[in-house]
């Protein structure tokens, strides 16, 4: 079973199970093949199954929802790219706009997800970023919550103008729809819209030709008394804004920056406003390269020195120096303070190491040049393992590498190596190899032979205990 407890969720495929008889370990299995068929390597069964819970456990839906949920994930940059809620335009966007998971269900145990502007002129709001947030606080509740009965979208149109209309893109509405009809992995059970404006009818004209059936009828709209809703979302489950019980929705948006904290590890870049330069483009390079690890939040802090020193203070609380930008600093849940990864000094500032340092330092799985997973994985047991069941280890990877294409041989045949060097000369071995290997790297070397010694040092991590980093 593929059981990945780096992911801070609120649950785990066992409350999964027991909630809902109907997922199987053979559905989960199938999925699993299915994704890692299309290179879909890092998918938690947790996330299995809210896919497979989402399709009420039909598989072959479940697969199609993952198809359009990771296509569009990884080519709508507009609402999944550059989530860090620190950057400077969702800085922007959060002072624009209120949302919420609001923190009580309703009677059917439905989640609600509030939305409503906070700054009503049309041009503070983008349809971009709001649905990027909208996602973001939707991937939180997923997250804490796992499979739930349902959701529901809850959104109020006061201060809504027909000046908001000519900041909306045909292009976005249909890819939001498309998203949330095929790709979201959740029971959608309702949208209800509080305050409709006069000029709905314009609004549904734009999005008619993108909504199924199926959500049209889920469609609920009030124009007059709020209380309306009760009969759908009782008092016990809305904020005080809407004669409910919960807390006024200033302050439950407020917990909304919070969402990092579902995430157990965050890595952070702190910058210049405006970054540049090879060690920028080395951090994009990782942030592409992580951006389907979703136990990791990626993001970057653009600090000015100047006018109102946006983010400044930010910096300050980290003690992260100007001379020392750009500085790159990990986050983990539970600890004291951040890790400093790397700093403009550092001659190692590439996209590489990163991924190596992030991957020892959190053991959240990053594949790496010159690496294959399973072996990764049977390193990863091997290093935890007592002498008895190292050789059963051993074993297995020999038998591995038989099964391997030609060309991948080569690559297994290093990690079978390292484990046969250290049953002959002890843990030691690693630490000397890898700094053997890093001397070597400082001399002058051809291009094939750099890479090929920076691929060992790349398997040696996954041999390496994280108190040795």
């Amino acid at each position: 079973m593929n059981s990945n407890k780096i992911m801070e969720l609120g649950h785990t495929i066992e409350d999964s199970k027991k909630n809902y008889p109907e997922l199987t370990d053979e559905i989960l299995m199938e999925l699993r093949m299915w994704a890692e068929e299309r290179g879909l390597k890092q998918v938690p069964d947790e996330i299995l199954a809210l896919f497979a819970h989402s399709c009420y456990f039909n598989v072959e839906n479940a697969k199609r929802c993952m198809d359009v949920y990771y296509r569009l994930r990884a080519t709508v940059p507009e609402f999944f790219g550059n989530r860090d809620p620190q950057a400077e335009y969702l800085q922007q966007s959060l002072r624009a706009l209120q949302f919420v998971a609001l923190p009580k269900p309703d009677k059917n145990g439905y989640r609600i997800i509030f939305h409503r502007l906070a700054d009503t002129r049309p041009s503070q709001y983008s349809l971009n970023d709001g649905i990027k947030l909208l996602q973001m606080s939707l991937d939180g509740s997923l997250y804490s919550e796992g499979c739930t009965p349902g959701y529901i979208f809850l959104f109020d149109m006061q201060g809504v103008r027909l000046g908001h209309l000519t900041r909306l893109s045909v292009t976005s509405i249909r890819r939001f729809f498309e998203y949330i009809q095929e790709g979201l992995p959740v029971r959608l059970k309702g949208i209800h819209v509080l305050n409709a404006v006069w000029f709905i009818d314009k609004i549904l004209g734009l999005i008619r030709p993108f909504v199924k059936r199926e959500l049209f009828d889920m469609l609920h709209f009030y124009n007059g008394d709020v209380a309306e809703v009760y009969e759908h979302l009782p008092p016990e489950c809305l904020p005080k804004d809407f004669g409910g019980k919960l807390d006024y929705l200033e302050t439950l948006h407020g917990t909304y920056i919070h969402v990092i904290s579902k995430f157990k590890n965050a890595v952070v870049k702190f910058d210049v406003a405006f970054p540049y330069g090879e060690k920028h483009d080395e951090y994009s390079k990782f942030a592409e390269a992580t951006k389907d690890a979703m136990d990791l939040l990626v993001g970057e802090v653009g600090i000015k020195d100047f006018g109102n020193k946006d983010n400044a203070d930010l910096a300050k609380r980290f003690n992260v120096e100007k001379v020392d930008y750009p500085v790159v600093l990990l986050f983990t849940q539970g600890q004291s303070g951040p890790v400093k990864l790397l700093a403009a000094h550092d001659n190692d500032f590439t996209a590489d190491n990163l991924k190596r340092l992030v991957k020892s330092k959190t053991g959240i799985y990053i594949g790496l040049p010159g690496c294959i997973e399973q072996l990764d994985r049977l390193a990863e047991e091997f290093k935890n393992s007592g002498e008895n069941k190292r050789h059963e280890i051993f074993q297995k990877a020999k038998v591995f590498e038989e099964t391997l294409p030609e060309n991948d041989r080569p690559k297994a045949k290093v990690y079978v190596k390292m484990m046969e060097k250290i049953f002959d000369r002890g843990d030691v071995f690693v630490q000397t190899e890898q700094s053997r290997l890093e001397g070597l790297l400082k001399t002058k070397l051809s291009d094939a032979k750099k890479r090929s010694m920076e691929e060992k040092i790349n398997i040696l991590h996954s041999f390496t205990h994280r108190d040795e980093l």
